[in-house]
């Protein structure tokens, strides 16, 4: 008797506590036997197996478009030349110069460095490298830098229009290169006359300097 009495007292304290369960389950919003959605799991942090890692540099990490080809023409700042006064130098986004087929610890290489030196093939970097086909409807290339080169006359070693510290800087006054192109070819496009620049690299920077002389002038005023 004592025995029955002890197995119906465990029988209710077992329901008792699969209801508690379930009403707990109802409380964070769960059905009975219905998996949580992917926003209610918790997810780990980091992967439980990791892939191996790949090279790439301190900042960011390479495009690996297949197993073989890693591309870094992501970490070039490509309008370099038209901010530093038209000269085909670049720089990478932090404002690291580059050097042209010399490799800079904890760089990457652009790829048309790459096929020049014999790291990848032309073939390779135009089927793989969204940088490195001009033609391409797709290029990552900035357009201003590609009219630069095919459109502009880049006899001049400097010109204020590409001097991202001058006033002339051609996107203080237009959209795009193209933009001021047409413009020079047809001045009634604006109402102002088209901006010409200067080639003087010396008159340029006296320029620039009477433009920060005047914007520490302002700066004081507002401050006394």
């Amino acid at each position: 008797m004592q025995e029955a009495n002890l197995q119906r007292f465990e029988l209710a304290d077992a329901e008792h506590a699969e209801e508690e369960r379930i009403a707990s389950l109802a409380q964070e919003g769960v059905e009975e036997g219905v998996p949580p959605s992917p926003q209610q799991r918790v997810l780990p942090t980091e992967p439980v197996d990791p892939p191996p890692a790949v090279a790439q540099s301190p900042r960011r990490l390479p495009v690996r478009l297949h197993d073989s080809f890693v591309c870094h023409c992501h970490e070039i700042d490509w309008m370099t030349p038209l901010k530093n006064g038209g000269e085909t130098t670049y720089n990478y986004t932090d404002g690291t110069p580059t050097i042209q087929c010399t490799p800079i610890e904890g760089y990457g290489m652009p790829c048309g460095d790459k096929v020049n030196l014999g790291h990848i093939t032309v073939d390779q970097a135009a089927a793989n490298c969204r940088y490195y086909s001009w033609d391409d409807p797709h290029t990552k290339m900035p357009q201003d830098l590609i009219d630069f080169f095919l459109k502009w006359n880049r006899e001049d070693p400097y010109d204020s229009r590409f001097d991202i510290n001058h006033p002339d800087h051609y996107l203080n006054h237009y959209q795009s290169l193209q933009e001021l192109i047409d413009h020079l070819q047809d001045p009634s496009l604006h109402e102002f006359p088209p901006i010409q620049g200067t080639t003087d690299v010396f008159q340029a920077q006296l320029e620039i300097n009477e433009i920060e002389e005047l914007k520490r002038d302002s700066l004081e005023s507002q401050q006394t």
